[in-house]
């Protein structure tokens, strides 16, 4: 299964969004190996063929098992944060130039994940935010160059504008 491996992608994480993940991978024939802790799913995911290996990715031998050092980025797609911050110091400790992208549930653990060692750090909650506010400003008739502008701006600036939230009760 990762005799073969060379710049390939890991997946910490093969849920829904590292499912996903793969799927986009697979149409752009780039090699990919997933480690997921859910046995069950391991399991199915393995008898669909799909390249996944049960175990702990935060684990040094699991990720080696891995190809780790021949990998050209980890997604770390876990909604758990103590498994994220778990996971990153351990990459980042061996790996100091292996990009690791994470997915967080929403930003206050942003600035966190950036200290552990994450390259990019990509909150659902904004990311949900920008997608919604992309497709109003199109409908709205504003170019798609100029979403596409504001988006990028928003996304460089680690989300500034969109964490900006005056609190209320629902928060």
């Amino acid at each position: 299964l990762t005799k073969e491996l060379n710049k390939h992608i890991i997946l910490c994480g093969f849920g829904r969004n590292g499912q996903n993940i793969a799927k986009l991978l697979q149409d752009e024939d780039i090699p990919y190996i997933a480690i997921d802790n859910d046995h069950e799913l391991a399991l199915n995911c393995q008898a669909a063929k799909f390249p996944i290996i049960y175990g702990d990715a935060s684990q040094y031998d699991m990720l080696v098992a891995c190809k780790v050092e021949k990998a050209t980025a980890v997604v770390i797609t876990f909604e758990e944060m103590t498994a994220i911050e778990k996971i990153l110091p351990q990459i980042r400790s061996h790996f100091k130039r292996l990009p690791i992208f994470v997915r967080a549930h929403d930003d206050a653990s942003l600035e966190e994940f950036l200290k552990l060692g994450a390259t990019e750090v990509i909150p659902g909650s904004l990311e949900t935010s920008l997608t919604l506010a992309s497709h109003l400003l199109l409908a709205a008739g504003i170019s798609a160059k100029r979403v596409l502008v504001t988006m990028n701006k928003i996304r460089k600036t680690r989300y500034h504008l969109l964490r900006e939230v005056i609190p209320g009760d629902q928060i």
